[in-house]
């Protein structure tokens, strides 16, 4: 997509290529210049931030919803335990949340979201907000297949959470992600010499 506030002497950017707006500019160039689109990591962390959070919002306090018997804690204890061991689960008066749990829940889970969040920058960069969404989300259903039929080979007790709901969730944060992640994207492009041309500022281009 070419930029109308673009200098006049910039190429634009034609379906992964950069041809020259008139034909006489095309002289001493017999073909137009590859490019290829950057990845924004900062834009993917800043995804994973915020999708990550939204998940987690809603499997603390929807769950307990839409799978009778569960409850925040018992979800706490259940993603805190992946890295603190079985010993959380036993929710128990000599055995009560501690710093310790939510600070295990935190650290798995905004690791995972930014590992995750990497994967979908990387493959959706080059596509709009819609495309980007509905990636994402197939791959939260992807990552929702890895969470209960892989992970649960270690973590055997993680099948409890085996559910539609969960698996919606998954979905969800995908294309949160997705979408987030083109919506705070600053794109930026290389040409096959090297050189950086930034469309939402061609002065530095």
């Amino acid at each position: 997509m070419c930029e109308q506030r673009m200098l006049s002497t910039l190429p634009c950017l034609n379906a992964g290529r950069i041809s020259p707006p008139m034909e006489e500019d095309m002289e001493d160039s017999s073909s137009s210049l590859i490019v290829r689109q950057l990845v924004d990591w900062g834009a993917a962390i800043r995804a994973a931030f915020i999708g990550g959070a939204g998940f987690l919002l809603l499997n603390l306090f929807l769950t307990q919803v839409f799978q009778p018997g569960f409850s925040p804690e018992m979800m706490t204890r259940y993603f805190a335990s992946i890295l603190l061991g079985n010993d959380i689960l036993a929710a128990t008066p000599d055995n009560p949340l501690t710093w310790r749990a939510y600070v295990g829940l935190g650290l798995f889970h905004f690791t995972m979201a930014f590992l995750f969040a990497t994967v979908v920058a990387f493959i959706v960069h080059r596509w709009g907000i819609l495309l980007s969404a509905l990636v994402g989300g197939l791959l939260g259903l992807c990552l929702y297949a890895i969470n209960i039929y892989a992970l649960t080979k270690l973590v055997p007790h993680f099948f409890i959470l085996e559910s539609s709901f969960f698996l919606t969730t998954h979905v969800v944060f995908g294309a949160l992600v997705g979408a987030i992640y083109e919506a705070l994207e600053f794109e930026v492009f290389v040409d096959s010499s090297g050189n950086v041309i930034n469309l939402e500022n061609p002065d530095d281009a």
